[in-house]
């Protein structure tokens, strides 16, 4: 679901996923870690910059699958870096690209980098005569990326939801996108499968005696956590006071959650509430 107005220079989204028959289980604050999935257009602009065969059999791990299934799920074939740029160069031994790695040349490409994928890599040293295995075996593993908890498991039963800001931005031409927050809010649909995991936060959590009062600061996305909290403290009736700021750029457009503060606050559960937008303002 959107929370982000239609107008606004945001694509904020709630994800709601079903934990059952997974056996997880999870505390306010707590984090899930989420193995995204490459988008296929990214996907098949790898295998064409590339010219190998998406269909050929590659070797990850103890598992076996097509090179089309490997750069969408297992391998990361957007980040761009010096570690990768060197096992580019040593793997096409391209003269151009050793020499833009060299000493005196270095500081002019990192600034290359800067705002740049590895298809951009590609693009500018294009690779060709070489087998899938040594190309992926450059490639990193493609990492889980942690978001924190926005719910509460005595609340929704079975659930985990996540306030998820998909980013999207433009530079040196090309549209670009978030790896997993697009993979969120735009590429899974009711049904599908998601590779995450539950992970405890020993240093964010609730205190222990529920007549504790809380403050609670929580910007944009960061108010995932916070959302976690005040469902918890309503649903063991907590007595603590539960004070949250909350901050966005616009009022009409990025309040997220707007209508549960309300009614947390109608409800005595949600004490107090100060807000700031930094666009609906001149200072």
């Amino acid at each position: 679901v959107r929370l982000s107005g239609r107008n606004s220079a945001k694509n904020t989204c709630h994800v709601e996923l079903s934990l059952d028959g997974s056996g997880m289980n999870y505390k306010p604050g707590d984090v899930v870690g989420i193995f995204p999935r490459n988008a296929q257009p990214m996907v098949d602009e790898m295998l064409q910059l590339t010219d190998l065969d998406g269909e050929v059999p590659v070797t990850v791990g103890e598992e076996t699958l097509s090179l089309r299934d490997a750069l969408t799920a297992k391998f990361d074939i957007t980040g761009l870096g010096l570690p990768i740029a060197k096992k580019y160069a040593a793997l096409t031994g391209n003269p151009d690209l050793m020499a833009a790695l060299s000493e005196e040349n270095l500081p002019t490409f990192k600034e290359w980098m800067v705002g740049r994928e590895l298809r951009d890599l590609l693009e500018r040293f294009p690779l060709r005569g070489q087998s899938v295995d040594a190309f992926v075996g450059i490639l990193r593993k493609l990492p889980p990326r942690l978001y924190s908890i926005a719910s509460s498991l005595k609340a929704h039963p079975g659930e985990v939801h996540l306030t998820v800001g998909a980013v999207y931005y433009s530079t040196h031409g090309r549209e670009r996108e978030g790896v997993c927050s697009s993979y969120l809010c735009d590429r899974i649909g009711l049904g599908e499968t998601v590779d995450l995991y539950t992970h405890t936060n020993k240093n964010f959590f609730l205190p222990d005696d529920p007549q504790t009062p809380i403050i609670m600061v929580g910007p944009g996305t960061g108010i995932a956590p916070f959302r976690a909290f005040v469902e918890e403290r309503a649903a063991i009736g907590a007595t603590g006071k539960n004070w949250l700021f909350f901050g966005e750029q616009h009022f009409n457009l990025d309040f997220l959650y707007l209508l549960e503060w309300q009614h947390y606050q109608k409800q005595g559960v949600l004490s107090r509430m100060d807000v700031a937008f930094s666009r609906d303002t001149e200072r």
